[in-house]
């Protein structure tokens, strides 16, 4: 009797086997990669920034532009935004009294009036790209924020998470991603 089932499904039986060691190894891969702090990039896509430099991010992140300022939003989440971009350094040096005028702010997809008071913390990685946390403020309301520095030849690209949407998982990875060549 148990030899009949056995054989009526057996192509069944074998079908789950496989699966449950694809899906099994897949796990373990992950695992292993992530004690290891191997940067896997399964699942995401690249963005090429200019013509000397690219970086990696989740793959559901949409890529847009306003005034000339990059900005990844989320396709399917109404649009969440992640990472903006902004030219403005840090406005401020600690001890500094901050004093805002309409020449240390931008317009971005956030904010009409964004800036960088200072910069809190920052580490660099091996490829010089740095993450650290920033004072900045958004129409006048302050709060701490991540941030990546990207830096390639003469150029600096700068971006900031929006709410903390972006766990420092992720933005270590994006900022270990990153490709220079040159010209």
């Amino acid at each position: 009797m148990i030899m009949k089932s056995v054989k009526k499904y057996k192509q069944a039986i074998a079908t789950t086997i496989i699966l449950f060691l694809i899906i099994l190894i897949y796990l373990l891969v992950s695992i292993i990669s992530e004690t290891l702090d191997f940067h896997l990039y399964f699942g995401w896509k690249e963005v090429r920034v200019n013509s000397t430099m690219s970086f990696k991010v989740p793959d559901n992140w949409e890529q847009g532009e306003k005034n000339g300022l990059l900005y990844f939003c989320d396709k399917s989440d109404n649009r969440k935004i992640f990472l903006f971009q902004s030219r403005v350094g840090d406005c401020f040096q600690i001890g500094d009294s901050i004093k805002i005028d309409d020449n240390t702010t931008e317009d971005n997809i956030c904010s009409n009036n964004f800036f960088n008071a200072v910069s809190i913390n920052s580490s660099v990685n091996s490829l010089g790209t740095m993450i650290g946390e920033a004072l900045v403020s958004f129409d006048g309301k302050s709060q701490v924020e991540d941030y990546i520095e990207f830096y390639n030849q003469d150029n600096v690209i700068t971006l900031y998470t929006y709410g903390k949407a972006v766990d420092s998982k992720i933005l270590d990875k994006i900022a270990d991603s990153a490709k220079y060549t040159e010209k």
